[in-house]
């Protein structure tokens, strides 16, 4: 191997160390969103990862606004063109907003009728008569012939959104710079269903990351890829609190 590069995903409660071929060429620092910033949208989003290193964050919904209809995030393993490794997914939204519904289910997601998610037949079937506001799926790493050459990793997995911010203090730690998060409210949605068929996780969460789900989170685990460690050279370590010294890597 003439590269290896380093990744560091810090998570809430493990932090995840990685070393892998170069091959996610594709690199992204900050976040990545559905919806807009501070800007309100009437429709659906989605978002597609077919490949990249990123950092921060992948949101469905928007940063500080509102989505009018559903939000949706796909990290499609079954037409991914390099490793895909995201240190956070959110389906809802970042900071505040709400997230709503739209009239039918995301077509991906090819088990939500037989996970009552949809009605199966019918003249509703496909359709989102039950309201759910935001989706994740994720499908198998694509192959070639039988090998498994790209891995998918994912620290952490929301399907929810992210409140993790000051919203009471008029200013930050210094006492003196002015809280940008101050007076507004953590992100809010109803029902979150995520289809979790490909990848490796970190830790999974029906719900947000100190933002609220009102109703029902929904999640189904239908996984047949191999583990990263097992991947093509692939190796990560898990630090966490019954673990201090971390988990030994296999080779």
């Amino acid at each position: 191997m003439s590269t290896i590069k380093y990744i560091k995903l810090l998570t809430l409660i493990a932090a995840l160390f990685f070393l892998l071929p170069l091959q996610a060429q594709i690199k992204i620092g900050g976040n990545v969103y559905g919806g807009g910033n501070a800007g309100d949208m009437t429709g659906s989003t989605s978002v597609t990862i077919y490949a990249g290193d990123i950092s921060g964050s992948v949101y469905g919904g928007a940063r500080q606004a509102n989505v009018g209809g559903s939000s949706f995030v796909n990290i499609d393993g079954e037409h991914m063109s390099e490793d895909i490794l995201v240190n956070k997914v959110y389906g809802g939204n970042d900071i505040s907003g709400t997230i709503g519904s739209a009239e039918s289910v995301p077509t991906e997601l090819t088990e939500a009728a037989a996970n009552g998610i949809t009605p199966k037949d019918g003249a509703d079937a496909g359709k989102n008569t039950k309201q759910y506001n935001a989706f994740v799926l994720t499908t198998p790493e694509r192959k070639v012939e039988t090998s498994q050459p790209y891995s998918i990793f994912i620290g952490q997995l929301f399907g929810g959104g992210n409140g993790d911010y000051n919203y009471t203090s008029e200013t930050l730690s210094d006492n003196t710079t002015a809280n940008p998060y101050y007076g507004k409210t953590s992100p809010e949605l109803s029902k979150t269903y995520l289809e979790l068929r490909g990848g490796t996780f970190g830790y999974v969460y029906g719900g947000g990351n100190n933002a609220t789900v009102t109703s029902a989170t929904d999640i189904c685990i239908d996984n047949s890829s191999k583990v990263t460690t097992e991947s093509n050279g692939v190796y990560f370590n898990f630090k966490d609190d019954d673990h201090p010294n971390g988990v030994t890597p296999i080779s």
